[in-house]
């Protein structure tokens, strides 16, 4: 949780901000019970498999590892435009903005999207990638 990082505590705009959600989280009846906070943890492969969705808000990716993480485990991925997104992942997962993520989930997932965002990310695969530089490379 943001209050549990030390640095975080200098930032009082910021943690208010946080606080104000929790508190609306608490108090909305389509919220309470429907968000909840996980803790660090090393099984993100299962941990995916729960949320059926991965956000990504930034603005300033570094490895885009959790996007693709996420795919690997069948979440829908809804990301806004960081530099390079559109370069990575499938237009149709790119979003101008939150209001066109908001309309994805309340649309729904089409028959067989899971699948193939699973197999999407495949492409990534280090087996299969060793295998395409050693051909590009001219050695095998």
């Amino acid at each position: 949780m943001p209050e549990d990082f030390p640095w975080m505590k200098k930032r009082t705009e910021e943690l208010a901000f946080y606080e104000a959600q929790y508190k609306r989280i608490a108090e909305s009846e389509l919220l309470k019970g429907a968000v909840t906070f996980d803790g660090h943890g090393n099984d993100m492969d299962t941990w995916f498999t729960k949320v059926g969705y991965i956000v990504s808000t930034s603005d300033f990716e570094g490895s885009h590892q959790a996007v693709a993480e996420g795919m690997a485990s069948g979440c829908i991925p809804l990301i806004l435009p960081w530099e390079g997104a559109d370069e990575l992942y499938p237009e149709e997962y790119v979003f101008k903005n939150t209001d066109g993520m908001v309309s994805k989930v309340i649309n729904g997932v089409r028959k067989n999207e899971i699948n193939q965002v699973k197999q999407y990310v495949k492409n990534w695969d280090i087996e299969l990638l060793n295998e395409k530089l050693l051909h590009r490379l001219g050695l095998n």
